[in-house]
């Protein structure tokens, strides 16, 4: 039995180093292809995109130290590029003179300031830490895969713009937030679980007439923080397998008609009909 098992191992160990290998293989092929690239446009070579990238961000941090705290307000940089951009910047991209950062770190911080950068910054790094730390405690491939999908969008936000893309700043942020809920949730099931057992049995008799809510496993939910955790597991454990969520029909319904009251005012530009 150990030798079987021993020999399973050995198995996935190779076929995970030839994985590792391969994507290795495939990063450096993607290198030498974007340094070699033909022209393109006003791009004439990758050291050119990397020269503006680095201009725009140097304009980035003149809006910051203008406006330190609370930025230079939202989508006003595109706007007011070319006040902050050297001459240098404009000479080599005309285009500077009403261009986004090509960085949205940078960007946000410009346009909101530094609370408001660092928030940003916080938000995507705590879920990124999370879904991390899941999916190697618990060697979760789907996790682990999720979490190369988020490193991969997170670096290509650093050299470029995507989250002003709203259908890939949608499927970023619905991922990142189904992936750190999961794996926070998991994180504090187990603990949560016995804190809930633990309060339910020396409850005061004044709590006794709440009935509590009832997890998928049986056990009883007395806490509003087990309730929340339980409900991330539930939401998280739909997006993972494609069951529907049980809401029922009457939540769902009010759920859906209000979708439509705000797509109907925003096409309208409307106060949404409450």
């Amino acid at each position: 039995m150990r030798l079987r098992t021993s020999a399973s191992d050995c198995r996935a160990w190779s076929a995970a180093r030839v994985g590792q290998g391969a994507a290795a293989a495939l990063c450096v092929l993607l290198g030498v292809v974007g340094v070699f690239l033909p022209q393109r446009g006003l791009q004439q070579s990758s050291f050119l995109a990397v020269e503006i990238r680095v201009g725009l961000i140097e304009t980035g941090a003149r809006m910051l130290r203008a406006y330190p705290w609370y930025g230079i307000g939202l989508g006003e940089f595109q706007q007011r590029s070319g006040e902050f951009s050297s001459r240098e910047l404009l000479a080599a991209f005309p285009a500077a003179v009403h261009e986004n950062a090509h960085n949205n770190v940078v960007q946000v911080a410009a346009e909101t300031g530094i609370p408001g950068g660092l928030a940003f910054t916080w938000t995507i790094g705590a879920a990124l830490l999370a879904v991390a730390w899941r999916a190697t405690a618990g060697r979760d491939r789907f996790l682990q895969l999720v979490l190369a999908a988020l490193v991969a969008y997170a670096l290509s936000a650093l050299a470029g713009h995507p989250l002003l893309v709203p259908e890939a700043a949608f499927s970023f942020w619905l991922l990142t937030g189904a992936a750190g809920g999961a794996a926070i949730a998991a994180s504090e099931t187990k603990p949560a679980a016995s804190a809930g057992a633990t309060r339910s049995t020396a409850a005061a008799p004044a709590a006794s007439s709440t009935a509590p809510q009832v997890a998928p496993n049986g056990t009883a939910v007395t806490d509003r923080s087990d309730a929340l955790a339980e409900e991330i597991a539930r939401f998280c454990l739909a997006v993972r397998t494609g069951r529907p969520v049980a809401c029922g029909p009457d939540r769902a319904m009010d759920s859906a008609r209000a979708c439509i009251a705000a797509n109907e005012a925003a096409a309208t530009r409307t106060r949404v009909a409450i």
